[in-house]
């Protein structure tokens, strides 16, 4: 009679979910060559171990070769979501560790999608309190944007322009030293050896599809101390619509983002807007009786109705996400109270000009 067969467990070797770790541990594991790993403190030692190899020394050896390859290839990448980890600090010298959290799509989001946040928190804001820090968080995006286009503009090199986001990011660390954030301005601290061995730095050929970098509107204030180059932008943070933005003293946008993302919330509503707009004329019903018949609140639609005016400029960039970073939904709705689109482009402080000469540039 035979014996009944065992269902493996999770704890079986079998099993082990095929990850990255896994299969680099699989692959510098020495005991598939006849080899015994021993190690003491920082010391490790190899010998020749008395089981059979399983793996011929030859096609060890070229394993071995191309992860040294691709290791190598990956020093010039960058990919984590945050370029500053490690790298930032607030002006009383506390650091600003990298973290994200889901929220909801809109505060009257009626879903339950989220959205991922990314942002620093200074560790005086976790130790000492957030009362007790000017700083408190700020958004990864938007501080990551400002020092990719302040660094890019400083060294103003055409072969890394031209590189991949991963490639760019990597370089841009390499050059900074840190980077220091106050409640009144910011302070890039470059590597002058590291900008010298960029400049000496072959890249390879560009990719067919060249990614926009960031462009900042300020220039700095360019600091020469031999070993380090300061790069000081004078800003204010300021809170707005729930965000917490880097804008120039006097209240202007710093950056124009290398792929702007329109805000959520400016979606929603004009699409609200127009959909009502759109039933209250095929129904023929007065808006009384169409909030009554879909349970929404009257004063909430004719609220909205108005962005329905908006002209085709101001939507166009509403919904591609170009607007100045301090409009807010009752900035859009004062505008669409302005039946003229010119002067509803004006009011909201559109510079046309300065975007589409830079999504040019980025195309070029």
């Amino acid at each position: 009679m035979n014996a009944p067969k065992c269902k493996p467990t999770h704890q079986d070797h079998s099993l082990k979910p095929l990850s990255q770790k896994y299969i680099h541990s699989v692959l510098t594991n020495r005991l598939y060559i006849g080899k015994i790993i021993h190690t003491r403190g920082d010391h490790t030692e190899i010998y020749e171990g008395l089981h059979n190899s399983i793996i011929d020394q030859d096609t060890w050896d070229t394993a071995q070769k191309l992860m040294s390859k691709q290791d190598r290839k990956s020093l010039h990448r960058w990919t984590h979501p945050h370029l500053l980890k490690g790298k930032l600090r607030t002006s009383d010298g506390f650091a600003m560790s990298p973290t994200s959290t889901h929220r909801p799509l809109t505060k009257k989001s009626e879903t339950n999608q989220k959205r991922l946040v990314r942002y620093y928190i200074s560790q005086k804001a976790i130790k000492h309190g957030f009362k007790n820090c000017p700083i408190k968080t700020i958004n990864a995006v938007h501080i990551d944007e400002l020092v990719r286009g302040l660094v890019l503009g400083y060294l103003n090199h055409t072969d890394l322009d031209t590189q991949s986001t991963e490639v760019r990011d990597r370089w841009i660390r390499k050059a900074i030293h840190k980077v220091t954030l106050a409640s009144d301005s910011i302070t890039v601290q470059l590597d002058t050896k590291k900008i010298e061995q960029l400049q000496r730095h072959s890249f390879r050929s560009p990719p067919n599809d060249i990614p926009s970098r960031p462009v900042c509107l300020r220039i700095p204030e360019v600091d020469d101390h031999g070993e380090h180059i300061e790069l000081k932008l004078q800003l204010q943070i300021k809170k707005l619509d729930g965000r917490r933005l880097l804008l120039s003293p006097d209240g202007h946008d710093l950056i124009i983002p290398s792929t702007p993302e329109p805000r959520q919330h400016f979606v929603d509503a004009i699409g609200l807007a127009y959909r009502w707009h759109g039933e209250l004329i095929k129904s023929g019903s007065q808006i009384t009786e169409f909030a009554k018949e879909q349970g929404i609140a009257r004063t909430r639609i004719i609220k909205l109705l108005p962005l329905t005016q908006l002209g085709p400029e101001v939507l166009r960039h509403a919904l591609a996400g170009t607007l100045p970073s301090t409009i807010t939904l009752d900035d859009l709705l004062t505008a669409s109270m302005q039946l003229d689109w010119d002067r509803q482009a004006a009011e909201l402080g559109i510079n046309t000009a300065t975007i589409d000469q830079h999504n040019v540039r980025s195309a070029g």
